[in-house]
C-alpha cells in the first residue's frame, strides 16, 4: 500500500497536540477509536465505515468529522472532505486548540488540492493562531509559501521556527532552500553549512548544499557533498544530483566514486552501482555493464538487473537484454513494469508476437492506457488490424489526450476503408499534438488529411527543434515514404542511421517504409549500418 505522507504528518502533529490539552474530554467511543486507528493504518475505507457509524450515534462529534475529512481528502473526494472539515471546525470545542488547529490544517490540505492557495494559507494562519508554538504548522505554511514563490513570507515562518527551537534544522534548511530557489547560492551555503554543524549526520544538509555548489559551478565541492550525503543514508536527493552532475563533471565524479568504493567501511556494491549509473548516463554502456555486473554479483537485485538489461538494449544486444530482464523479473515478480520492458525488447529483437503475449500479461494485471497502446501498435505491425483498433480504442478510453493512439487507429481505419473515422482521428491528433518536437506525430495526421505542405512544415520544425535526435530523421523517412517520395525517404533514413538510429527489427516491420523497403539502395544502406553496428557490439 502506498505511503500516505499527509496521514503520517497528521499523526505526528496529533501526538503533540494530545499533550496540549490533557484536561479536555475527547471522544472515546468504540467506533470513533476504531476509525482513527484505521486511518493511521491507511485503511480509509474501513475508517469511513466506523466514523460514519459514529456520526449516526453522535452527529455532533466534530473530531469524527475532522478524521472523515482526512480520509476523504486522501480518496480525492475533495467536495465531501471540504464539507466534513467545515463541520469539524464549526463543532470542535473552542478550548481544544490543538484539535482545532488540526482541523484547519486538514482543510488547508483540501484547498491546496483544489488549487485554492489563498484559502489554504488563511486556514494555516488560523491554525497558527490556535496553536502558536507548534513548529509543524509554521513549516506547513512556509512550504506553501515556497511553492507559491513567496520566499520572503516563507523565510519569516522559518525564522519563527528558529526562534521557537534554535536547535531544530528545519528553519535553516527552509531559508537555504528559498535562497537556492532565488539563486542566492552563497547565502544558501551559509545556511546549509550551519545545518551540518548542528546535525553532522543529517544527510540533507549536504545534499542541499551540493545543489548550491552546482549553482555556482563548484563541481568538486558539490561532488564531496553528494558522496558524503549518500554515504550517510543513501540520500535520494544526492543520488539524483549525482546523475545530473555526471554530464558536466564526469572525471572527478568517477574518481571520487572509485575512491569511495575502496573504503572498507563502505558498501562497495552500492558505489559500483553508482559508477554504473554514471557511465550509463554518459552512454558508456560497456563500462556501465562492468560495474553493474560487479554490483549484481555481490548484491543481486531486480533494479541492477534492469539497468544491465537497459545497457544491453542500448547496445542493440537484445539477447543479453532479455536475459537480464528475465533476471529482474525473477528477483521481483511484482514489478510489472519489467514485463512491459521485456515486451519492448522482444519487439526490438524481431519477435512481435512474443511481445504481444507479454503485454497480455501486463494489461491483465495493470490495465493502463500505454499498455493497450503498445499492444495495439505491435498488433498494427503484425497486420492484426481489428485487434489493433480494439487496443487503440481502449487506450483512448483510458487516456483521451494521447495523440499516438488516435494516429494508430486512424491508420487502421484507412486499411479498412473507413475514411470518415480515420479523418476524425487524424483531426484529433492535430488538435492534441501542437508542439513539433521529438516524439511528435501530427505530421502523419496532416498527410492523412491530404495536407502535404503542413505535414512537411511540421516535420521540418521537428528536426529544427531537435536536430540531433535520430528518431526525427527516421520519422521524416517514414513520412516521405508514405508520400511516395523515395529519394527523400532514403536520404533521411541515411541521416537517421548516421546519427545512431539502430532499431533494425522495427525498420523491417514498419509498414511506413513499404515504399522503399525493396529498393536496392535501401537494402544496401541497412546492411552497411547493421554490419557497423554489430562490429561495435561484438
Amino acid at each position: 500500500m502506498k505511503k500516505n505522507y499527509l496521514l503520517a504528518f497528521i499523526a505526528l502533529l496529533l501526538e503533540v497536540q494530545i499533550t496540549f490539552a490533557q484536561s479536555i474530554k475527547r471522544p472515546d467511543t468504540d467506533n470513533y477509536i476504531r476509525g482513527v486507528e484505521a486511518i493511521q493504518n491507511n485503511n480509509t475505507e474501513k475508517a469511513l465505515e466506523y466514523l460514519n457509524k459514529e456520526l449516526e450515534d453522535n452527529p455532533n462529534n466534530g473530531y469524527a468529522w475532522a478524521w472523515i475529512a482526512v480520509a476523504q481528502n486522501y480518496q480525492k473526494e475533495y467536495g465531501r472532505a471540504l464539507t466534513a472539515a467545515n463541520w469539524a471546525i464549526k463543532i470542535i470545542p473552542k478550548e481544544d486548540k490543538g484539535y482545532r488547529a488540526f482541523a484547519y490544517i486538514v482543510r488547508s490540505e483540501v484547498y491546496t488540492n483544489l488549487d485554492e492557495y489563498e484559502k489554504a494559507l488563511a486556514d494555516l494562519t488560523s491554525a497558527v493562531m490556535e496553536n502558536p508554538d507548534d513548529i509543524g504548522v509554521y513549516e506547513k505554511r512556509a512550504n506553501l509559501y515556497y511553492y507559491m514563490g513567496k520566499y520572503d513570507l516563507a523565510d519569516k515562518d522559518y525564522q519563527k521556527i528558529i526562534s521557537i527551537d534554535p536547535g531544530n534544522v528545519t528553519g535553516y534548511m527552509g531559508i537555504g532552500r528559498n535562497a537556492n530557489a532565488e539563486k542566492r547560492y552563497e547565502e544558501a551555503i551559509k545556511q546549509f553549512s550551519y545545518v551540518t554543524k548542528l546535525a553532522p549526520k543529517y544527510s540533507f544538509g549536504y545534499s542541499f548544499r551540493a545543489e548550491s555548489f552546482i549553482g555556482l559551478k563548484k563541481y568538486n565541492e558539490a561532488i564531496e557533498d553528494i558522496i558524503h550525503a549518500m554515504d550517510i543514508d543513501y540520500n535520494n536527493k544526492a543520488f539524483y544530483l549525482m546523475q545530473d552532475i555526471a554530464n558536466v563533471a564526469m572525471v572527478p565524479l568517477v574518481a571520487k566514486l572509485k575512491i569511495q568504493s575502496t573504503k572498507k567501511s563502505s558498501n562497495d556494491y552500492y558505489w559500483s552501482f553508482c559508477l554504473g549509473l554514471v557511465y550509463e548516463k554518459n552512454k558508456a554502456y560497456k563500462k556501465a555493464i562492468t560495474y553493474y555486473t560487479g554490483c549484481q554479483k555481490k548484491n543481486p537485485s531486480s533494479a541492477t538487473a534492469f539497468r544491465i538489461s537497459n545497457c544491453y538494449s542500448e547496445l542493440g544486444n537484445f539477447a543479453s537484454a532479455l536475459k537480464y530482464i528475465d533476471f529482474a523479473i525473477a528477483l521481483d515478480s511484482t514489478n510489472y513494469d519489467n514485463i512491459m520492458v521485456k515486451a519492448k525488447f522482444l519487439y526490438e529483437s524481431g519477435n512481435a508476437k512474443a511481445a504481444i503475449n507479454e503485454l497480455d500479461k501486463y494489461v491483465a494485471h495493470y490495465p493502463e492506457f500505454y499498455g493497450y497502446y503498445l499492444r495495439g501498435w505491435y498488433k498494427d505491425n503484425c497486420r492484426d488490424i481489428d485487434g489493433a483498433i480494439e487496443d487503440y480504442t481502449m487506450s483512448i478510453a483510458l487516456e483521451p489526450t494521447y495523440a499516438y493512439a488516435y494516429l494508430g487507429r486512424g491508420d487502421m481505419y484507412i486499411l479498412k476503408g473507413n475514411t470518415e473515422s480515420a479523418a476524425a482521428d487524424y483531426r484529433k491528433v492535430i488538435e492534441l499534438d501542437t508542439i513539433p518536437y521529438n516524439n511528435s506525430c501530427a505530421q502523419y495526421a496532416y498527410w492523412g488529411l491530404g495536407k502535404k505542405e503542413k505535414a512537411i512544415e511540421f516535420m521540418n520544425n521537428m528536426i529544427e527543434n531537435a536536430p540531433n535526435d535520430a528518431g526525427n530523421y527516421y520519422d521524416a523517412a517514414c513520412l516521405y515514404s508514405r508520400m511516395g517520395e523515395t529519394e527523400k525517404a532514403l536520404k533521411f533514413m541515411k541521416t537517421a542511421l548516421e546519427k545512431g538510429f539502430r532499431r533494425f527489427a522495427h525498420i523491417e516491420m514498419d509498414d511506413d517504409l513499404n515504399e522503399i523497403r525493396q529498393l536496392p539502395e535501401f537494402k544496401e544502406l541497412i546492411l552497411k549500418y547493421k554490419n557497423i553496428f554489430f562490429e561495435i557490439i561484438y
